[in-house]
């Protein structure tokens, strides 16, 4: 094991001694502390709570960042001796976690939180990480009416993830050590049964619950034997009718306009005629109990379209049901969206919500496709453009045929408690915003095929004041976490990226490229797990010159990009992480002032040779292996001006026969 840790402040370091640096290393960790700028948490409170419209109302929403390290949260019940249950600064000091480990031999370690006894369809939310596989962890258990007696149980047990069934339990999937799972528990008290999602995917739908209960008073997480020890962070309850609210009046029931929801019917002229039906002023169509099958329905200003969690709004399986739109822009983008069963065009003020499910019916064999040029011939699940103050939340969005939500050229966006799981094979990205402003996307998950966020810019206008806060990208089967790049024409500037959790990405977890002319600038990294990408992170300019018609071609900059608080883990790829400006006929395109701070990234290495420094970067599609293995087994920096390090640490698996770091013309 080769341990690299330097703290050369943010002033740049002098040729010899960069030189040496990239010769030793210094395998020397710098542990020394720090003055941080601390974050605002969401508010922790053990009591219901609410915003000001009288909705979004929590019964418990606890994520322990305001608690001392080593405290226990208020209002909740700590059992076991010879246990313990604190406060624990994991993943960061800024982000807290509560830690429950059986030491002893005695009793288990039990946290519960009770709160009044709730009707209707109440959801339990936790992030959770089970340090080691063996061991019995109760990861979340719902109570009844009375606080006391388990109605669901889901469980961490020697490797695998169960789940109750009535009386019994079923092994649902395998689980990781050290790694968190989101979990998702919704118990519907008037069926008596309950549905679970891990990591944003459904895994157990109407599962009968324990025991009968007319409610739910309280939730327990436990290590039932040793060395059962597990984390716990983001814990979230809350009844979802309340939650989301009643649909706003006037509301025009579809089923009152001639929609079936029986799944087999087209019901897209019933749907339209009832988003046709409201007025000007506003008003809601309203889904409920059925499955409505769909064509592209187009909606307009001051519309909510809500889907009641007893609904699905599902695409049609035939082509024809989605017609082709020509939006009035000549966004490069355009060569990829041409369809949707959800179409905005210059719309304003619309709003999706309700709870329920929306199905972009994408597994079907006509779009079992990789290879890229079929995109515009397969409907986007939710595609708003040149529109402005769109909302869509509490929905979920599955199996998508292409690119799951597209805003384009729109502004003042907000996706909050959104899923997005779409796993089919080809072009499956999660969110793309492209040249977009003003695109908040906060406590979401996405499960994808592809790019799970991936702003992309096709125009001048560019993708400007993004924010992503309290995010989770579960899984990127074929691609990246976050990327922009795909087209990169415009800028991408003054955006911030904090509290994500990224995992299970094949390609780069944090990918920034500039390869059509965009002007990266003002964007901010900070406290994000990385755990398992093929590399943690990567920055490039290049010359691919994707061009709009009649705009210039041109060379984009990167300036001002900031890794604060990042941790990687189980990198997959020895290639290492590749940070590299540019060098063409002779003139230089440098990135510009680039800074780690308290960023520490695990690689494998085990390269027997050296290989030659890649070539620069020409016209390819940017990707993170775009130059093949490395001269260096974690960073090749190139072409960097006001490149800073401040308490960075980095490790390599295996022996490797590279450096850790290489630096090419970084002054």
């Amino acid at each position: 094991m080769c341990l690299l840790g330097y703290e050369p402040k943010t002033r740049r370091l002098p040729p010899v001694r960069r030189a040496r640096l990239a010769l030793r290393l210094l395998a020397v960790v710098v542990t020394a502390n720090c003055s941080r700028t601390p974050a605002t948490p969401f508010a922790s409170s053990s009591g219901p709570r609410s915003d000001a419209a009288g909705v979004g109302v929590f019964l418990v929403d606890e994520n322990f960042n305001r608690i001392p390290t080593g405290g226990e949260p208020v209002g909740w019940h700590i059992d076991g001796r010879g246990a313990a249950v604190a406060v624990a600064e994991v993943p960061f000091a800024e982000n807290k976690s509560l830690s429950v480990s059986r030491t002893g031999t005695t009793a288990d370690a039990r946290a519960t939180v009770t709160f009044p006894p709730t009707s209707g369809r109440v959801v339990v939310e936790v992030k959770v990480k089970a340090m080691t596989i063996a061991g019995h962890e109760n990861v979340s258990v719902v109570l009844g009416a009375d606080g006391v007696t388990p109605i669901v149980t889901v469980a961490f047990e020697d490797g695998s993830i169960t789940g109750s069934i009535g009386a019994a339990k079923k092994t649902l999937q395998t689980f990781d050590a050290a790694t968190w799972y989101l979990l998702r528990v919704v118990v519907d008290t008037a069926a008596q049964t309950y549905t679970l999602y891990v990591d944003g995917s459904m895994v157990l739908g109407s599962a009968p619950v324990q025991s009968n209960a007319s409610s739910v008073a309280g939730v327990a997480f436990d290590a039932v034997d040793a060395p059962g020890s597990c984390y716990l962070d983001d814990v979230r309850v809350y009844e979802l009718g309340a939650f989301v609210g009643a649909p706003p009046a006037p509301v025009f029931d579809v089923k009152a306009r001639g929609a079936t929801g029986d799944g087999t019917t087209k019901d897209t002229a019933a749907l339209q005629t009832a988003i046709d039906s409201i007025p000007a002023s506003g008003g809601t169509v309203y889904l409920h109990d059925g499955t409505f099958l769909t064509g592209t329905l187009f909606l307009k200003s001051n519309l909510t379209l809500y889907i009641d969690p007893t609904a699905t709004l599902k695409a049609s399986p035939e082509a024809a049901d989605f017609p082709e739109q020509s939006p009035p822009t000549h966004n490069i983008n355009l060569k990829d969206c041409r369809r949707a069963v959800l179409y905005v065009h210059g719309a304003t003020n619309v709003t999706i919500d309700g709870g329920g499910t929306i199905d972009g019916n994408g597994s079907l064999p006509q779009y079992a496709v990789i290879a890229g040029g079929t995109e515009a011939k397969r409907p986007i699940m939710f595609w708003p453009v040149q529109s402005t103050h769109i909302n869509v939340r509490n929905v979920y969005f599955k199996d998508g045929a292409v690119w799951g939500i597209v805003p384009m050229e729109s502004s003042q966006i907000t996706f909050d408690n959104v899923y997005v799981d779409t796993m089919s094979v080809g072009n499956r990205d999660g969110i793309d915003v492209v040249d977009s402003s003003d695109v908040t996307i906060e406590h979401t998950v996405l499960h994808t095929e592809d790019d799970a966020i991936c702003p992309k810019s096709g125009v001048a206008a560019g993708v400007q004041r993004l924010v992503v806060h309290d995010t989770a990208i579960t899984k990127s089967a074929r691609a990246n976490g976050i990327k922009f790049g795909t087209v990169s024409y415009g800028a991408l500037k003054d955006s911030t990226f904090t509290d994500l959790l990224i995992k299970n990405v094949r390609m780069g977890g944090i990918s920034l490229e500039s390869a059509d002319g965009a002007d990266v600038e003002n964007v901010v990294f900070r406290r994000i797990e990385i755990d398992g990408s093929g590399a943690p992170l990567f920055a490039v300019i290049e010359n691919r010159g994707l061009t709009p018609t009649g705009s210039p071609k041109k060379i984009g900059t990167v300036d001002g990009v900031r890794y604060v608080d990042v941790r990687a883990t189980n990198t997959t790829s020895g290639d290492g992480s590749t940070i590299v400006g540019l060098l063409q006929d002779g003139v230089r395109h440098p990135l510009r002032n680039v800074s780690f701070e308290n960023v520490d990234v695990a690689f494998p290495g085990g390269e027997k040779s050296v290989p030659p420094a890649p070539n620069e970067p020409s016209d390819g599609y940017p990707e993170y292996d775009m130059f093949g293995t490395l001269p260096a087994s974690a960073y090749y920096f190139r072409h960097v001006d006001g490149l800073s390090f401040t308490r960075c640490r980095t490790t390599v698996a295996t022996t490797d026969a590279r450096p850790f770091a290489a630096f090419v013309d970084v002054p």
